[in-house]
């Protein structure tokens, strides 16, 4: 993780600790009803609630270092807050 921003924030802030747990949690779910159907135990990360509750601490974490990041001296609220002294290219 870098940090700053690497991608200025859309319209909707925080919409990744809705979309994130819900795709990964599909995904995680296709993941271990593909391990169940070859005879292989489906670990707690394969199943949705697993990947749901992963991706959620993972975009929390993000959204909170993202804030904090905006919040320090010299950071571009909402916007590319690449450091300071980086040059530009």
């Amino acid at each position: 993780m870098w940090p700053y921003r690497v991608v200025a924030s859309g319209p909707y802030p925080g919409i990744s600790l809705v979309v994130s747990p819900l795709v990964n949690g599909l995904l995680a779910d296709a993941l271990g009803r593909w391990r169940e159907n070859r005879d292989r135990p489906r670990t707690y990360l394969s199943t949705f609630w697993g990947g749901a509750l992963f991706a959620f601490g993972m975009a929390g974490v993000r959204f909170w270092l993202m804030g904090a990041a905006d919040r320090r001296p010299g950071g571009r609220p909402g916007g590319c807050s690449a450091p300071p002294d980086a040059p530009i290219s």
